[in-house]
């Protein structure tokens, strides 16, 4: 049995940070387990309200490694078994993907324990779900199909 104290603090809030965000990953299809999508964030924003703004980046990096590490399987199956790639070259595309994309979490990490209140009513019932979901709701709108490019919006003039 592996006892917690041997286990370093900032080693344990990274794998609490992994296994939280893997949860989030099995809170969409094929399992389907809802309540961990409303729980497993719930976990990093603790670990973010006691973190210094690195620390914070850097649990925001291994939730979201976690979250995009299980959620993105199927491109392994995509790039090895359709496309044909050797195992390492599916593998280092994979990583490379979820790397990427593990850095938006490290921003907002960052982000919310520089410059937004982590602690109290404040900080956990407003803050932090607003920077959240300030960057779903603005790739929702932005990739919408119908919507024409924000760059011919912005090049319009008055006639």
């Amino acid at each position: 049995m592996i006892r917690l104290r041997a286990i370093p603090e900032r080693l344990q809030q990274s794998l609490i940070a992994l296994v939280a965000g893997m949860a989030l990953g099995a809170a969409f299809a094929p399992l389907a387990w809802w309540p961990l999508a409303m729980l497993s964030p719930a976990v990093l924003m603790q670990l973010w309200s006691r973190s210094t703004p690195r620390r914070a980046a850097w649990l925001g990096f291994c939730y979201s490694f976690g979250t995009f590490s299980v959620g993105t399987y199927w491109l392994y199956v995509s790039i090895h078994v359709f496309g044909q790639a050797p195992v390492w070259m599916a593998l280092a595309l994979m990583l490379g993907l979820v790397c990427i994309m593990a850095l938006y979490y490290a921003a907002l990490g960052h982000v919310i324990a520089r410059w937004l209140p982590t602690h109290g009513v404040a900080g956990f019932l407003v803050a932090m779900p607003a920077a959240w979901l300030r960057r779903t709701a603005r790739s929702r709108i932005s990739t919408a199909p119908d919507a024409p490019p924000l760059r011919a919006r912005a090049h319009r003039r008055p006639t």
